[in-house]
């Protein structure tokens, strides 16, 4: 992964925001609040 970090930038913010796109639906602000209700107040 590190020689991908030093090549073309266009490509690395190609790869940076299909990552994001993939992933970002698992972490967004209301899955965040329900853990930390979870972890913080029903122990």
């Amino acid at each position: 992964m590190l020689p991908l970090l030093h090549g073309d930038a266009a490509h690395r913010a190609w790869m940076i925001k299909q990552a994001i796109a993939r992933i970002g639906a698992r972490f967004h602000s209301q899955r965040m609040m329900r853990r930390y209700a979870a972890e913080a107040y029903l122990r």
